[in-house]
């Protein structure tokens, strides 16, 4: 079976199918109010039907889900919650890993973070908000919990001393 984390990219690259994406995720939050993965690719729907304040409400709903789901370690809380939900069921403790929790990695979320910041600046003429947005996204990259993000950074500056170096060189 297809999960909705294998069917979202391919949900999301077919550009004519937006007002039906939005139906479908709209929907699916009818259900699930705190989701960042389906409130995330809702911020990009509602942007690519040119919905930008309903975009810009999406997104800080988004951000608000996202530090606060930091703030209390949600994918411990979830864990725990499994684990109590098999002992009360008399079942066998799942011992897996990488159990697939609807928590966000920091890279998605400074992605996400630099899609928002393009949002406000460019159609929501909120330069202070994109400003904000920016800066959170610097705290979250600065901070190197998420070993993705961390490497994508010495990738960064892997290449900021290439170009340094072919700058200084005769």
């Amino acid at each position: 079976t297809l999960s909705l984390h294998d069917a979202l990219p391919i949900f999301f690259s077919h550009p004519w199918l937006t007002n039906e994406r939005f139906q479908i995720l709209y929907n699916a939050l009818t259900h699930t109010f705190q989701s960042q993965r389906l409130l995330r690719h809702l911020v990009r729907v509602l942007a690519a039907r040119g919905s930008h304040v309903e975009a810009g409400k999406a997104l800080h709903l988004y951000v608000d889900l996202f530090n606060k789901a930091r703030e209390t370690d949600a994918a411990q809380v979830a864990r725990d919650v499994r684990k109590f939900r098999s002992r009360a069921e008399g079942q066998e403790e799942a011992t897996n890993d990488d159990e697939d929790f609807d928590i966000d990695s920091d890279r998605e979320f400074v992605r996400t973070l630099g899609f928002g910041t393009r949002l406000c600046c460019k159609y929501l003429d909120d330069p202070a908000g994109g400003l904000e947005l920016a800066r959170r996204a610097r705290e979250v990259f600065d901070e190197k919990k998420d070993a993705e993000l961390a490497g994508d950074k010495v990738e960064e500056s892997r290449r900021s001393e290439e170009h340094t170096s072919e700058l200084q060189s005769p």
